[in-house]
């Protein structure tokens, strides 16, 4: 079976994770990427006006993402983060003072709920049962299949938890509503965090995140002999009598010894047969569930709000956070990147009128910062993320297929963790080994 190579399709995170475990084990393989960049949803791209590379959005990164983490530092680059930890963050609103959750610098457990119980966005009981539903939390045994704003609501969290708590914690993490995703994936996101020592630091990506995974990874995955194909789509994946049977590229066939499929969900419809498609996933992936993101990139000459601080939540307003950063050249210029997560009901907006928007947002939040931009770019992702509700995570596929030879890549699938990057990390370097497994 190895003496064909192994097609990687899709070179984003997963399929970077993949190619590169593949090498590990001696196994040659081709990496398809349509575009030309790898990177997938983490990519940059250089902005003229802006003279600098914009992300196509703002990643967060969680101390406990291991198998993430390992990748970056196999690329050479984990040391292009720069650490919030212990965990501070503030919270501001129009009209309201700064909140802060800071945590302790105790050892274990300490540290997370000395932070909580000093969380004075919340009054003293409030803080006393906010620890209580993240105990429970972290103990339940049974996970009920219910989205977390209904078992939230099962278990008395108060408007004041979910508005300067919950909410921001599922939307910065899951990029989704309390009411769309499930409590399984809530569960899984604060397990991460408590049960490891760094889990609830941040990472903030001090570069482009190109040059952080996309550069770094063609330029690893070549050196470790994968062969990379940049601006080249698959347009078929061939299966014959219940095996791989090779690919359709560029209306060539190419014989191949399996593949592992590492595209987002949305994507997997149109690479297959129809009755293909139809034996290999359940109807609920035929129009899977998505999640948009809105990025707006401001430049400005003066130094924004909140400027000596990674990152800074915002409440009550469209944009849920902003992340400043002070640009080196001959001019001190100012970049704010600014994430509105879940923001479907932005998708009908011009992206003028979505930066006016987020522009007027800042100003109610902070008066006193009337400054123009000197520049302005809204980025757009549509589909972002699958938040996976209740429903859908019973359905999340295995990376190991029916159909000898293929193997499924991608933050969708059932890697015990939601939809992000140590999600997707996780998902190639598994699929890899599903493939080392079944080719004996």
């Amino acid at each position: 079976m190895s003496r064909l190579p192994v097609a990687v399709i899709g070179g984003g995170v997963a399929g970077i994770s993949a190619a590169l475990r593949l090498a590990d084990f001696g196994v040659q393989s081709i990496l398809f990427e349509r575009s030309d960049r790898l990177g997938g949803r983490i990519r940059s791209f250089f902005d003229s006006d802006f003279g600098i590379e914009l992300d196509l959005g703002a990643h967060i990164v969680s101390g406990g993402y291991k198998d993430f983490l390992a990748l970056l530092r196999e690329l050479g680059t984990v040391d292009d983060l720069q650490w919030i930890e212990p965990l501070h963050l503030s919270l501001k609103g129009s009209g309201t003072p700064v909140y802060d959750l800071r945590f302790k610098n105790f050892p274990g457990m300490l540290g997370p709920l000395a932070g909580f119980l000093s969380y004075k966005a919340l009054n003293i009981r409030q803080r006393f049962s906010l620890t209580a539903q993240l105990t429970r939390l972290m103990m339940m045994r049974y996970v009920p299949a219910l989205s977390a704003e209904m078992w939230l609501q099962r278990v008395g969290a108060t408007h004041a938890q979910m508005h300067y708590f919950w909410q921001p914690l599922i939307l910065a993490t899951l990029n989704a509503l309390p009411g769309h995703v499930s409590v399984a994936s809530l569960r899984q996101i604060i397990q991460l965090g408590l049960s490891t020592a760094r889990g609830f630091s941040l990472g903030i990506a001090q570069k482009p995140w190109q040059k952080i995974v996309g550069d770094a990874a063609l330029g690893c995955l070549q050196r470790k002999g994968v062969d990379v194909r940049l601006k080249i789509g698959v347009e078929q994946i061939i299966i014959e009598k219940g095996t791989i049977g090779g690919l359709v590229v560029e209306g060539e066939r190419i014989e191949v010894s399996a593949v592992i499929l590492a595209v987002a969900p949305w994507d997997w419809k149109g690479i297959f047969a129809p009755e293909d498609f139809e034996y290999l996933f359940n109807k609920v992936w035929q129009v899977p569930l998505a999640s948009a993101i809105h990025g707006v990139h401001f430049l400005f000459d003066a130094e924004p709000p909140e400027a000596d601080r990674l990152m800074t939540g915002l409440l009550e307003t469209t944009t849920h956070w902003i992340f400043p950063r002070r640009l080196q050249g001959k001019r001190s210029r100012w970049l704010l990147s600014t994430v509105a997560s879940a923001s479907e009901q932005l998708l009908s907006m011009p992206e003028q009128e979505v930066i006016s928007l987020i522009l007027k947002e800042l100003r109610s939040v902070w008066p006193a910062f009337s400054y123009e931009p000197v520049q302005a770019r809204c980025v757009r992702v549509r589909r972002a993320t699958c938040p996976f509700d209740a429903d859908l995570e019973k359905r999340r596929p295995a990376q190991k297929t029916r159909v000898s030879g293929l193997f499924i890549a991608n933050d969708a699938c059932a890697t015990g963790f939601p939809a992000t990057l140590e999600g997707a990390a996780r998902a190639g370097f598994r699929a890899a080994q599903a493939f080392r497994e079944e080719d004996g």
